[in-house]
This record gives C-alpha cells, sequence and structure tokens, in this order.
C-alpha cells in the first residue's frame, strides 16, 4: 500500500490498526503522524485504539517489524506554514529539540506542539520508531512537495519487495 500527503496518513495509521492485511507499505510526505505512544490518545498516539476502534484493537508491532517500510519525501519539502518571525522563532525551538522530547513534540494536538515539516516530520517518526521497526527512508534531493518526485524511489522499493513474493 503506497499513500502521499494525506494519503500518507492514511497508510501508517491503516498499517497501525491492519498490519497483517500488508505485505510493504510506503508512506509518502505526511503533514500529520500517529506516533507509537502508548501514553497519547489517538490521532496523535496509540492510547485508547480500542475505545475508538473497539475491543481487541491494538497496534501491530511485532507485524510492522517485519514488514518492509519505505518513508518518502523530497528534500526540501520542509515548509511549515506562518510569516517570517514564526519561522525564524520555529528554527530556534527545532534546534532545541533533542532525542527524548521528539515524542511529546510530535504530540500533533497538544497544546504547546512544535509543528514541523514533513522532512523533519518523517525523520522523527523513523527515529521513534528505533524500537525494532525499521523503515527506510528515501529523500529526494531537491523535490518539494511533489508526489510525482518520489514516484521512481516508491516503484523502486515496491518492484523489490513484489519480485521476492513471486520468486
Amino acid at each position: 500500500m503506497m499513500g502521499y500527503s494525506g494519503g500518507g496518513q492514511f497508510v501508517h495509521r491503516f498499517m497501525y490498526l491492519h498490519a497483517e492485511r500488508l505485505r510493504a507499505v510506503s508512506i509518502g510526505a505526511p503533514g500529520r503522524v500517529t506516533m507509537l505512544d502508548e501514553e497519547v490518545k489517538w490521532p496523535n498516539g496509540v492510547k485508547d485504539l480500542n475505545e475508538v476502534f473497539g475491543d481487541g484493537t491494538v497496534a501491530k508491532k511485532d507485524v510492522m517489524r517485519k514488514m518492509p517500510i519505505q518513508l518518502a519525501v523530497g528534500g526540501e519539502d520542509n515548509l511549515v506554514h506562518g510569516g517570517d518571525e514564526f519561522c525564524e522563532w520555529l528554527e530556534g525551538k527545532k534546534k532545541e529539540l533533542t532525542k527524548d522530547k521528539i515524542n511529546a513534540n510530535m504530540a500533533n494536538n497538544e497544546p504547546g506542539r512544535l509543528m514541523l515539516g514533513r522532512l523533519d516530520t518523517l525523520k522523527a517518526l523513523q527515529l521513534a520508531w528505533q524500537e525494532g521497526i525499521s523503515p527506510n527512508l528515501e529523500i529526494v534531493d531537491g523535490l518539494k512537495h511533489d508526489s510525482g518526485g518520489v514516484l521512481d524511489v516508491v516503484q523502486a522499493f515496491f518492484r523489490l519487495h513484489i519480485r521476492s513474493i513471486i520468486d
């Protein structure tokens, strides 16, 4: 399964809920992500999946650990909307980030959240998943937010994994 932008948001959330239905996923440039944070409610985290989606619903990390996952984004896809003063403030805040603060800052609708561009969002997601989930981050140099621009790396990713299923 592959999705770009809003589709990338859908794909990774679908993977959390139905990983057993997928062979490989490509998550392209989502504006917002759901972290596998069991302290934060959906859609920012996975704390309340049972309440939102019904009894027995859990993020299937064991299945995701075995699944080929690609994160695809343009190297210039890091625009956060706002004026010049806001952007200067935001750059200062990004420099203050440490690995320990990533999950707290990625809680998308929490007060005091730090907005990141799509490139930084996927880097943060990749960092947060390093508990055994190993996505391949593909950054296309010089590309802004353009689904056609990541098509070659996405096709190469799926071509490799489709061949492994057929062989």
